[in-house]
């Protein structure tokens, strides 16, 4: 019982945290310097996962929603951080071009492991798995890096984020 209270007053601060910096940035907010706890993603290479510029000249920016997940581990022992284990699934639907062009792409996954509260763990997570899945739809792009995050909501009855996102690709 004392474990479900830890987790849902955890999430329920992060919610306060996200809510109150809108948007809410999982991989945004250093163009605003509002200050965030997803600041450490704010135009990262998906590549090489070292910090770099805003594009630019010519790039294709891709939009869709995020979605993020967790079922929490009790039978593992807490992380170092004191928080509980847990399964991160993640989702992402990716809509390519305008108009009556569009084609849309959706990807999904999940990291057994994960420490709840560990933000640069899951944001290295949602990094990679960017890096090996979608960006497999451009072979020859130079570089990618996740430009805005907005619309972001935490679902209070449970361990969710969503977001909308936008993805810049350096061809």
């Amino acid at each position: 019982m004392k474990r479900k209270l830890g987790v849902l007053i955890f999430v329920f601060l992060t919610g306060m945290v996200l809510g109150a910096v809108q948007p809410a940035l999982l991989y945004g907010g250093g163009a605003t310097g509002s200050g965030n706890l997803w600041d450490p993603f704010v135009n990262v290479s998906i590549f090489t996962l070292t910090p770099t510029q805003p594009f630019k000249g010519p790039k294709l920016n891709l939009a869709g929603p995020l979605s993020i997940s967790y079922e929490v581990t009790e039978s593992f022992p807490t992380c170092f951080n004191g928080q509980l284990h847990a399964t991160m699934f993640y989702t992402l639907r990716l809509i390519v071009g305008k108009g009556p062009h569009q084609d849309i792409y959706c990807f999904d996954g999940a990291t057994p492991g994960i420490c709840l509260g560990d933000i640069n763990g899951q944001g290295d997570v949602i990094m990679n798995f960017l890096k090996a899945d979608v960006l497999t739809l451009f072979p020859n792009a130079k570089d990618a890096q996740i430009t805005s995050v907005d619309n972001a909501g935490i679902a209070q009855d449970s361990l969710a984020f969503v977001a909308d996102i936008t993805i810049a690709v350096k061809e």
